[in-house]
């Protein structure tokens, strides 16, 4: 994974999402961030819910790894949808309050 070295601060307005939580180690887990992607996307796919102009994908990191232990380190992986979409399984649903976020591209899983 390679992270584009243009790393931005920005507004966003609110945004409701589904999302895959982890608990755990994640630095350095090409493995693990591919197989919650494709978990997520799988699930999204047959609901219609993947594209469309506002459509996002982000990862949130709940924690400070230089803080917390790593095995107590959240990080949920994260597409927008819209606010009355049913979640079922181990999907889950929360809005992101608006507000300025840290944005970087990462390239990978090829």
């Amino acid at each position: 994974m390679k992270l584009n070295q243009n790393v931005e601060i920005k507004d966003f307005p609110k945004m409701t999402v589904a999302y895959i939580r982890h608990i755990g180690p994640y630095k350095g887990d090409a493995n693990l961030f591919e197989r919650l992607w494709n978990k997520l996307f799988t699930w999204a796919g047959p609901r219609g819910l993947i594209g469309g102009p506002d459509f996002k994908s982000l990862v949130i990191y709940h924690d400070d790894p230089n803080i917390t232990v790593e095995d107590k380190l959240r990080m949920s992986i994260c597409i927008t949808v819209p606010s009355d979409t049913k979640i079922d399984g181990e999907i889950g649903k929360m809005d992101i309050e608006p507000g300025k976020f840290v944005v970087a591209r990462f390239i990978g899983f090829r």
